[in-house]
């Protein structure tokens, strides 16, 4: 609740929270070469699963990522987790 999507030139304030997921297409916040990467700490990763093996997008089945001679299957099923979550802390500078 109360989270933003970070930009490239996002800063952080100290004791703030950042979550990343495994799959993210963005650029990699926690690159020790910028700033706010240098500032973070690594406090948690969770592995997030579902129950339901309706997948509209997954890694792991067909949906989303795989297609047929009609085009892009719509959902498939798996019972694979479904991403990594990793929860940095921003720390005093």
């Amino acid at each position: 609740m109360g989270g933003e999507t970070g930009a490239q030139d996002t800063t952080g304030s100290p004791g703030e929270l950042v979550v990343k997921s495994r799959l993210c297409l963005g650029l990699p916040f926690d690159d020790p070469n910028n700033e706010l990467g240098r500032s973070l700490e690594q406090v948690e990763a969770r592995t997030y699963r579902i129950r339901s093996p309706i997948r509209l997008l997954d890694e792991h089945s067909r949906a989303g990522f795989w297609s047929d001679g009609w085009g892009v299957l719509p959902f498939s099923f798996s019972r694979e987790n479904l991403d990594d979550l990793y929860v940095y802390r921003v720390r005093n500078k």
